[in-house]
Formats: C-alpha cells, structure tokens, sequence
C-alpha cells in the first residue's frame, strides 16, 4: 500500500492519483460517440439480426450460420409485401438462415465485406480482433434526459468466411472468447449501479446474463433489457487497460517508475534513482567484450551499450529512425536478460513489432522460450497450447569452446586497433586519417584552385589537386577563401536570381518589385481558398505546391459533375453505392415493364393510344363483388383473352342445357324451380333422397313433417338412454352382489364356475358326519375354516406318525371298547385314535401290496375312515371362497 508518507506529504500523492486518473479517463469514452455505449446503424459497418432468435443463434454459432438468400433487387410492393421488405427463400417451414435489416444480395454482400475488411485491417495493425456479434442490448439514459441510448452486454467474437457452396457464413471465432461489455461496468458506475452480479455470469450463458442484468436495472426508469442481436466493430482493449488501472491502483501508485513519469523532478526519489552512467562507446570493448555478452544477433556498439544497461537493470528509453536495428537490439536485450535469469514482458501498441521480434527469437532458436499473447494467440486453448509445448520441449544451448572464444577476443583486438589507428587525430593537418581519406576521395577529381608557393608546377597548365602538398596553413587559407566566395556565388551559379543582370545605369527596380509584391500578394490569397487541398492543411509557399494547387483546379474543369457532398464526406462511397444500386434497380423495373407490355400487347405495344390508364373501369371493378368472383382482367393478354372467351362460351351453353333439365325435373317433383346454383343444388340433393334404400316417411313431406321427425328421433333416443340405464342398474347390482358373496377378487373366478353345485360338493352332506356347507361360505370365513382344517390335518398327520412306531399307544383297544368312535368324540385320545387307524390303514395297504392282509384291518379301517376324508376336506377347501382341486380325489364321483 501507498501512504503520503511515501512521498513526502499528501500533496505529492494528490498529484499522482490526480495524473493516474488522467490516465485512466484518456483511454476511455464515456460519451455518446463510443459505440459500445450509444450503438447507432450506419449504412454499411452495422447489421441488424432479426433471425433466428438470439438464443438459437448463440447455441449455433460453434457450427456456423449460413445468411439467408436475398433477391439481386428489391422486389416490388405488391399484395402481403411492401416495399423495403426482407424476401426470403425458405425451405419448408424453415427460414434458411440469418436475417438482417438488408433486403437485396448487393447490400448484405457490401456491407459483409466492409465489416470483414476493416476487422482484418485493425488485426494487422494492432492485433485486435474487433469483429463481434452483440449481444443482448440494455437501453439506458442519462438522469434526466428524454434521449436514450443502446449498449450491447455481450460481445462475441465471430468471423465472417466464405463456405465451399459459395454462400457467406458466419461462426465463432476459435481464437478469441466471449466477453462482457467492459464499458458499460465503468458507465454504470456513475450510476451507482451494482454491475457484479452480471460481471459473475458466464458471458456464454445469454439467458443468465439477461437475468441478471434485468435485476441489476431494475430500479431505473425507462431503463430496459432486449436479446437484440447485431453484428459490428466494437474495440473494447482501452475498456479493459482503463478497469486495469483502476483495479491495481494501489501497486501502480507504489511503482517509482509511474512515480517519476508523472512527476518528473518533484517526484521526490533519490538522484541515483534511474541515473546511471553509460558506458562509453570507446570503453564498450573493455568494459562489455562481445565475447562475454550473451548476444545472439549482430550489434554496433551503440546497441552493446543499449544491451549492457539493460542487463544492468537500468530503465532508460531508446530512441532512433526506423531502421536503425531497434527491434534487432530488442531481441538482444531479452536475450540477454534471459541469460540473466530475468522473465521480460514486451509490449507494443502494434502488432507487427511484436511479430518481428519473435520471428528473430526463433531465427536463433529461443521460439521455446516466448510466449506470444498477442493476436489469435491470447485465447486458453492457445496459452494452454504454448505452455504444454515449453514443459514437453528441453532447449539446449550449443556452447562455444574456449579456444574459439580466444580466437573471437584477438581478431577483436586487432579490428579496435585499427579502428583506433583510423579515427587518430594526426599532424601536419589536425585531423584523422579516416577524415583525410574521405575528402581527398571527394576532391580527387577537382580541377586545381589553389596551388601553394613551393609547388614548382609552371602556371596556366591544367592540372589537379596534389594533396599530399597541402599544409595546415593552406588548408585554412582554402576554407576562408571558398566561406568568402560562398556568400556571392549564388549571384553567378543560380540563373533564376532575382537581381542577376542588374547593372549600373539601368532603371531603378522599385516599381518591379511593387509589381511583383502586388502579385505575390494576390497569390497568397487566391492560395488560401484552397488550403483544405493542401497536404495536412499547411499553406501553400512553394513553387511545387502552386503546381500541385494548379492541377487540381485544372481536374474540376474536365471532371464529371457530381454532388459536392462527394468531395467532402468520408464514407462517399456508401452514398455513392446506394444512388447507384436505386438507378439500377429502377433501371430494371423500366426493363421488366417493357418485357410485360410486348409480351400482354405484343410488338407494336408503343403504338397504342396515350389516352388508356391503368385505371380499371366501372365494369371491371364489379368482378370481384361477383358470386363467384369474376376474374382479374388486369393480368389478361390478348391470347389469353380469347382463350377464356371461347370457354366461357362453351360454359354457358352447358349451364343453359343443365337449367332445362333441372326445370323439367322441377315440374314433375312439384318442386319450385331453381333460381340460381344453391337452389339447383337443394333440386339435386331431394332426388338424390329419393334413390337410397331409407328413404324418408311420407308423413313427413308435409308441412308439419319435419318437426313431428324430430320429435320422433328424441323420443327415440330417449327410449335408447332408458334401455342403457337399466342395463346399468343390472350390471351395477350384479357386481354388488358378487362383491359382498365372492369378494373384491369375484372378477378372477374362472369362468367355467356356475351356480349349480357340483358332485363332489353336494356329496359332503352325505359324509358322515355331514362336511361343511362351501355355498354358504363367504371368503372370510372359507379362509378361517381352511385354516382351522389344515391345522387339523397337521394333527392327524403327526398322529399317523406315532401309529407307525414299534410301541402303539393302545389306540386298538381304546378305540374298539367304545364301538369305534374314534374321532367323533372331539377328544385328544380320539385324535390319536383316528391318527392310530390311519397308521393301521397305510400299513394295511402294504399288506395289501404284498398279498397279505392285516389281522386288526377292518377295525382300522372303521375308526379311521373318517378322520380320513376329514382331514382330506380340511386340506381341499381354499380361501375367498374358491374350490381347489386339492378337494377333489375326496368326493365321491371325483368330478371336479
């Protein structure tokens, strides 16, 4: 952080916030002419997209959107379409592709081609791709203002190319990302508008920038959102420097660099600061050997200096001529401070420098070592590209051997020795032999001017300069004689010297030169009524700019005349474009209405009387009134004409033979007869009833027929309803009484289930003791008594178990003493009884399967026949009161 007690007072640091905030507001435009904040059309730099519709176009944009085809023309207004209307060609339902404000292929294609020219132009220069589709629109004003304005939210960069098929297609560009408005956060500061929320949101995600935006708003009159979509040059960099500065504020006010550039002297750093000695240019051998800098390109000795204060850490600002090997003592300088270990940021405002630089770096192999961020290089994938490429990537720097270094060091030696030798200043003359050297090679071939007093050289012969005779002394002479000459000699060299000629005795020049200051005047002002023609509006005081003046008035007198509008106004040639396009779309609309006269009249269509209008008459305008509606006879050629003429009379004799008939057919109905085509059709349609199979009673061809009809239809239906409910009544009863005898589940009965009684159910009345009575049963109580029965059987199946055991239980005896009861008496001794006699009888059956018969047979088959079928009937009977089969091979008759 910074404090006033940095700078010596508060003062100090008033200035510098106030000369940083000088900075700040001199890169942006917060007025009306910044585009990205008042976005207004113009003729041929902007595009309104109509369709699709914003969100469709965004989701399309990776894949690239096609313009929709245009006529070459503006088409006619006519019925459904008015002038300035966008025709379309369409396939289906479907509009093919993007629609803009333009209505003719020539103006969408001129104003593609201005738009893509103009973007690639700023990419040359600057690297910066100013192509974008706008997206979403806030309209805002000023507090208190009636006027408003359009600001885009969203700016996507997009490309305009040409596809395969020939058609204009537009697509997102792959090297540059979305963005958000950066000048309307800093506009909507004055405002005192939070612009956060919407500065959060992904600028890809429309919907949510809209949201967020329209929140953002929402306490401002007048203010409003739209997903308006327009194509145009926005440049947002200055936006984005100016949000720099503002955010890093505190570290650039903290930079003795900033410091010192806007204070200057009373910035307060010390005198050392940034002062620094360079090195002289004749110490730079002894004090920075070529053969110890790291330099990968050639440099003089200015750029070795230039090299070495860079290295040394020292700030200073190098200034030359285009072509002095600046960018060349730039690639030296990073190359280095990369020796040095140092990273190096190089920044320039045009693109072509930072270019140039680089492509030296990779003419010495240090490409691995840059990182461009300029241009098509400043996207993720790009930087992410590049990064992936310097980790995977290992450099190695060839390293000279020592004896080539010795070798570099003596020929450098040997070439500063004879420089030095070259550049001595030497006696008898006082100056270097290099100085010496290039005028006598100047003055080799001069003729003879002075010749000292030894020069034995015989005078008036032609001979040339001997410098190897000359002395200091005539070399002074020789200068101030040829300073002396000088001052006169334009009188004698120059022809056109005003005063050249002037002899004693001759006029006196006073009225000459009255005459000529009179028209040097006169010139003057007749000059500067031009100056807007002069280069960079500078006066004309030249010859050469009189002549220029000259040719230019002389090209007024043989030129084309044009509206004035044309010489004066920067985008002419738009105007110019669209008076050409209406010539020759009216151009057009004369030639198609020539075509269509010949081909309606024929040839000798101009010989037809001037008095016909395109009015249409009384007669003709009744047509459409008609029942059915006449014909258009405005559209009608001669030929045609006559065509229609001969079917309307054939039509009319058919409808004249067809109204005999249906008179004739009227008469014998007693019908009324037909008065015009639906009534002719009423005649055909009760003939027609007259021929089917139903036809209608004879009572009801009476007057009152019709209404006594339907009364009987109603009376019909209603008989028809009260049948239906009836059986409805039934069914709903049916169901009622199998639901309360059956259950919820009577509908998954089997069908084959009747009301009468089967065999085996009837024959358990005649058990004995008697079985139970299923009919009676409802499902509850069927599924309380299988249950009680399959206990019961679970008992007689264990007592069966014990009667098969080595030691009886006695049962045999038991159960004969009491006459057989067995299970009759209910007990748990007639239980085991019953269980005893059925292990008798399954023992009986083996005795029978062996041929044999057991003693106590028929007294086991007494007591225990019973329980049997019992214990059978408890295990046949199922829930819900359903039979199960399981029942069946204990009924008598087995009939399931």
């Amino acid at each position: 952080m910074t404090n006033s007690g940095d700078f010596g007072g508060s003062q100090e640091l008033d200035r510098l916030k106030a000369m940083l905030e000088n900075w700040r507001n001199s890169l942006v435009d917060l007025s009306g002419r910044n585009r990205l904040l008042n976005f207004r059309h113009t003729r041929s730099a902007t595009l309104e997209i109509t369709t699709p519709s914003a969100q469709e176009l965004v989701e399309g944009l990776a894949r690239g959107w096609d313009f929709a085809s245009l006529p070459d023309e503006e088409l006619e207004a006519c019925e459904g379409v008015r002038a300035g209307d966008v025709v379309l060609a369409k396939k289906g339902d479907r509009i093919d592709g993007i629609v803009t404000q333009k209505t003719t292929a020539p103006s969408l294609s001129r104003a593609l081609n201005s738009l893509r020219a103009k973007a690639t132009q700023v990419f040359n220069d600057y690297g910066l791709w100013t192509l974008n589709l706008g997206v979403g629109m806030l309209r805002w004003r000023e507090d208190g203002a009636e006027t408003t304005s359009d600001a885009p939210m969203i700016l996507m960069p997009v490309v305009i190319e040409r596809a395969r098929n020939g058609r204009i297609r537009l697509r997102a560009s792959d090297d540059e990302e979305p963005r958000l408005n950066p000048a309307l956060k800093v506009k909507l500061q004055q405002f005192h508008i939070d612009w956060t929320p919407v500065a959060e949101q992904d600028p890809s995600d429309l919907q949510a920038v809209l949201s967020a935006a329209t929140r953002a708003v929402g306490g401002k009159t007048g203010w409003q959102i739209s997903d308006r979509v327009v194509l145009a040059l926005f440049a947002s960099h200055k936006e984005s420097m100016y949000q720099d500065l503002l955010d890093n504020e505190d570290q650039v006010l903290g930079s003795d660099l900033v410091r010192a550039m806007a204070l200057g002297p009373k910035s307060g750093l010390a005198s050392d600061r940034f002062d620094f000695a360079e090195i002289q240019l004749d110490r730079i051998d002894e004090l920075s050997p070529p053969e110890d800098s790291p330099l990968v390109l050639d440099a003089d000795a200015s750029q070795r200096q230039a090299v070495a204060a860079a290295v040394a850490g020292q700030s200073f600002v190098l200034d030359g001529p285009p072509g002095t090997g600046k960018s060349q003592t730039i690639t030296n300088m990073i190359a280095g401070l990369m020796h040095a270990g140092r990273s190096v940021l190089f920044v320039s405002e045009k693109a072509a420098a930072l270019d140039v630089v680089l492509d030296r770096l990779k003419s010495v192999g240090l490409d691995s070592y840059a990182l461009a961020l300029h241009s098509h290089n400043t996207s993720r994938k790009a930087v992410a590209h590049e990064l992936g490429r310097a980790l995977v990537e290992e450099p190695r720097a060839p390293q000279l051997s020592q004896q080539t270094l010795d070798q570099a060091r003596e020929l450098r030696l040997a070439l500063s020795a004879y420089a030095e030798a070259m550049n001595e200043v030497r006696d008898p003359l006082g100056r270097t032999l290099h100085d010496v050297l290039g005028r006598v090679g100047q003055l080799s071939e001069a003729p003879v001017a002075y010749l000292s007093h030894g020069d034995d050289t015989p005078t008036g012969s032609k001979t040339t300069f001997r410098a190897e005779t000359l002395s200091e002394e005539d070399l002074r002479l020789i200068v101030e004689a040829t300073r002396a000459i000088s001052e006169a000699w334009e009188a004698v060299a120059d022809p056109s010297f005003p005063w050249r000629g002037l002899r004693a005795g001759l006029p006196h020049p006073r009225p000459v030169l009255e005459q000529a200051m009179a028209a040097w005047d006169a010139l003057t002002t007749a000059v500067d009524r031009y100056r807007d023609l002069a280069p960079g509006g500078v006066p004309v005081t030249d010859q050469s700019g009189i002549d220029r003046l000259i040719a230019l008035l002389r090209l007024l007198d043989v030129r084309t005349p044009v509206p004035e509008a044309w010489l004066n106004t920067d985008a002419f040639a738009d105007e110019v474009d669209d008076r050409a396009d209406a010539f020759l779309v009216e151009l057009r609309r004369v030639q198609r209405a020539r075509m269509a006269v010949r081909a309606s009249v024929g040839e000798r269509w101009q010989e037809l009387s001037t008095r016909l209008t395109v009015e249409r008459g009384e007669a003709e305008k009744a047509l459409p009134a008609l029942a059915p509606r006449g014909l258009d006879l405005a559209g009608l050629t001669e030929e045609r004409a006559r065509q229609l003429a001969g079917e309307f009379d054939a039509t009319a004799g058919v409808l004249e033979r067809t109204l005999h008939s249906l008179t004739g057919v009227s008469r014998l109905t007693g019908l009324t007869n037909p008065g015009n085509p639906e009534e002719a059709r009423h005649l055909c349609d009760v003939i027609a009833v007259a021929g089917t199979e139903h036809r209608p009673l004879e009572d009801w061809l009476v007057p009152d027929g019709p209404a006594w009809a339907e009364d009987a239809a109603v009376a019909a239906v209603a008989d028809a309803v009260a049948e239906f409910f009836t059986r409805r009544e039934k069914v709903l009863s049916a169901q009622a009484l199998a639901t309360h005898h059956a259950g919820p589940g009577w509908a998954e009965l089997r069908r084959e289930l009747s009301a009468e009684r089967p065999a085996n159910e009837q024959a358990l009345a005649a058990l004995e003791p008697p079985g139970a009575d299923i009919a009676s049963l409802t499902g509850r109580q069927a599924a309380e008594l299988a249950q009680r029965f399959a206990t019961l059987a679970e008992n007689l199946e264990t007592a069966a178990g014990h009667a098969d055991s080595p030691e009886p239980a006695g049962c045999d005896g038991a159960a004969e003493d009491r006459g057989g009861g067995g299970v009759c008496g209910g007990s748990a001794r007639g239980a085991s009884s019953a269980a005893h006699g059925g292990g008798r009888q399954r023992r009986q059956r083996r005795w029978h399967r062996r041929g044999r018969e057991r003693p106590h047979e028929r007294r086991g088959r007494r007591a225990c026949g019973t329980a049997g079928r019992t214990g059978r009937l408890a295990r046949g009977v199922g829930g819900g009161g359903r039979r199960s089969r399981a029942l069946e091979p204990a009924l008598p008759g087995g009939r399931p």
